[in-house]
């Protein structure tokens, strides 16, 4: 019971890491692109 517990957590913590890496590069992007476009 607790291991299902704690394989519920870190599936959270995975989901989270996900979008904080989906923000970060999203980010990454426009500054990229604007970097491109204004040098």
């Amino acid at each position: 019971m607790s291991l299902h517990c704690t394989n519920k957590r870190v599936e959270e913590y995975i989901q989270q890491v996900n979008i904080s890496l989906q923000t970060y590069t999203n980010s990454t992007k426009v500054i990229t692109f604007h970097l491109i476009i204004y040098p």
